[in-house]
């Protein structure tokens, strides 16, 4: 009842009000309230964020049997957040949600098996729970299946199961998929190569939010690889990312692109300049090397 209140609620009623009703619902035993109380202590559109009380109502869930309230838990004590960080306890708390179809808690058991915090290496298991991670729909664990699936690491060497496992990561909204998928695609690993999906998937990345993902955009756009070659495009995509001086591999590569001089005379060499100048007070030694010694910074 109390997860229809939420719905029915959830559009017009402010966000005390929601967190209001999640308690009460927590309070009378609902797991499935005690793990959106959870939530909601999360979401500061609702009201002040309170990490500690989320951490609470997320174990009194758990407690209850709901087994996205054991995932929500177990990376909160998996990350240190809300409390202190505490891998064991992660995975006692992972384990039933794990059990119980959270994705989630799947995806942290594999991290905890794979890097042996709180438990012993174990790449087979870790493989094994990423796998069932990605079924129950988490992209961390779909990135990570497909990242030991490329590598052996855990099992035989899989290239083309890797490329369907960094698809559905992608599709789950992982930038970090995205990014390797479109690696594989521009390679071949796994299949054959294509340029056209490998600049679509880095073009997902990229918005995502991921600076990686945007570099390797701009590279293709510019180069014309795997669709129309668009200088200003890629230009102007970087000067829209580019925001104080990050993310660095953006910034980097427009500081190079505005001051090249091997295509033409420069489109902008004293911004180029300036931006090779602020990549190379955060010590990046590539752009370092190319602006001239009196302009580096002391």
């Amino acid at each position: 009842a109390t997860a229809l209140m939420l719905r029915s609620n959830s559009g017009s009623a402010n966000g005390t009000e929601i967190r209001r009703v999640a308690l009460k619902g927590c309070d009378l035993g609902s797991a499935l309230s005690c793990n959106m109380a959870g939530l909601l202590m999360r979401d500061p559109s609702k009201g002040a964020v309170e990490l500690a009380q989320s951490r609470i109502l997320y174990q009194k869930g758990c407690e209850l049997g709901n087994a996205r309230a054991c995932g929500n838990l177990a990376r909160m004590h998996y990350d240190g957040v809300g409390g202190p960080r505490d891998y064991a306890s992660a995975i006692r708390y992972a384990t039933p949600g794990c059990s119980n179809n959270s994705d989630a808690a799947c995806a942290i058991i594999g991290m905890a098996a794979k890097d042996g915090l709180g438990r012993t290496i174990d790449l087979a298991f870790a493989r094994a729970s990423f796998e069932r991670a990605c079924s129950f729909g988490s992209a961390l664990g779909c990135w990570q299946l497909g990242i030991m699936q490329g590598t052996g690491r855990g099992g035989i060497e899989d290239d083309a199961q890797a490329r369907i496992s960094y698809a559905k990561g992608c599709s789950l909204r992982s930038e970090f998929s995205c990014i390797s998928l479109g690696s594989v695609y521009f390679t071949g690993e796994g299949g054959t190569v294509d340029k056209i999906k490998a600049r679509e998937s880095f073009t997902s990345a990229c918005r995502l939010g991921d600076g990686e993902g945007c570099s390797r955009q701009l590279v293709m756009m510019y180069a014309g690889e795997g669709g129309p070659k668009d200088t200003a495009g890629a230009i102007a995509l970087a000067e829209r990312t580019c925001v104080n001086n990050s993310p660095k591999e953006v910034c980097s590569w427009l500081g190079f692109t505005l001051q090249r001089t091997d295509l033409g005379p420069p489109i902008n060499a004293a911004r180029g300049r300036a931006l090779l100048i602020a990549a190379c007070t955060a010590n990046t030694k590539p752009e370092c090397a190319i602006v001239r010694p009196q302009q580096q910074p002391r």
